[in-house]
C-alpha cells in the first residue's frame, strides 16, 4: 500500500513539475512573440523613415526599386478600394477638412466649406434629366421632394 502511495505521489509531483515547465515555456514563447513584434514595428518604422527620405536610399538598387514598386502598387490599390467604398456609401471627402460628406450636400457639415462644384448640376447633364425647380439639383427617378432643398417636385416635370 505504501508503494502505491509513493507511486501516486511521484506521479503528482511529475505532473506539477511538467505543468510548471509548460507554463514557463508558454510565458517565454509569449515573450519571444512580443519581442518579434517589436522587431517588426522597428522594421516598419525604419522603412517609413527611409521612404520619407528617398535621398538615403541606394540609387538603382534592383531590390529597393522592386520594393518601392510593390509599395506604390499596394498604395494605388488601397486608394481604389477607398474610392469604391465612398461610391458604395454615396459619400465624398471634404476638400478642406477631409470629413466624409454625403454626396449632393453643398457644404461640409464639419467645417462648413463649400463642396466641389462637380456636385452641382452641370450643363452636360442629359436634357431628359429631372431637376428641382427651386435649386436645380438633379432628382432621383420618381422623386416627389428634392433631396437637396426639400422643395415639392411635380411628377409631370
Amino acid at each position: 500500500m505504501a508503494a502505491w502511495k509513493d507511486s501516486v505521489s511521484r506521479f503528482a509531483q511529475n505532473a506539477v513539475s511538467k505543468s510548471k515547465e509548460m507554463a514557463e515555456v508558454t510565458r517565454l514563447n509569449m515573450e519571444i512573440g512580443g519581442l518579434e513584434q517589436r522587431i517588426k514595428e522597428n522594421h516598419a518604422a525604419l522603412g517609413r523613415y527611409l521612404l520619407e527620405r528617398p535621398e538615403l536610399l541606394p540609387v538603382g538598387d534592383p531590390k529597393v526599386d522592386e520594393i518601392l514598386g510593390q509599395i506604390k502598387e499596394v498604395e494605388a490599390q488601397i486608394e481604389r478600394d477607398r474610392i469604391a467604398i465612398r461610391e458604395l456609401k454615396n459619400i465624398e471627402l471634404c476638400p478642406q477638412c477631409g470629413a466624409e460628406v454625403v454626396r449632393g450636400n453643398r457644404f461640409c457639415p464639419q467645417c462648413g466649406s463649400p463642396m466641389a462644384a462637380a456636385q452641382q448640376p452641370s450643363q452636360a447633364e442629359p436634357a431628359a434629366a429631372h431637376t428641382c425647380p427651386e435649386c436645380g439639383q438633379l432628382l432621383d427617378e420618381g422623386a416627389i421632394f428634392c433631396g437637396n432643398c426639400g422643395a415639392s417636385v411635380k411628377s409631370g416635370q
